[in-house]
């Protein structure tokens, strides 16, 4: 709550949150937070072994934020 507070103290209207789309237990934990699907890019990231992944962008309006 304290990030959504401070954010929404400098004058953000969202946060923004990007992972790959295998990381199923981050996306979770911000979706439990409030984040929302924004986008998906295909292919966007390389891991370690040289495969590529999917990028999910979530976000979360602060706007309506009350601490």
């Amino acid at each position: 709550q304290e990030v959504f507070s401070i954010a929404r103290s400098r004058g953000l209207q969202k946060i923004m949150a990007r992972m790959a789309s295998s990381q199923t237990g981050a996306r979770q934990v911000f979706a439990s937070l409030g984040f929302q699907p924004e986008a998906l890019l295909a292919d966007f990231v390389i891991d370690a072994q040289g495969r590529t992944q999917d990028l999910v962008i979530m976000s979360h309006d602060v706007t309506g934020f009350v601490n």
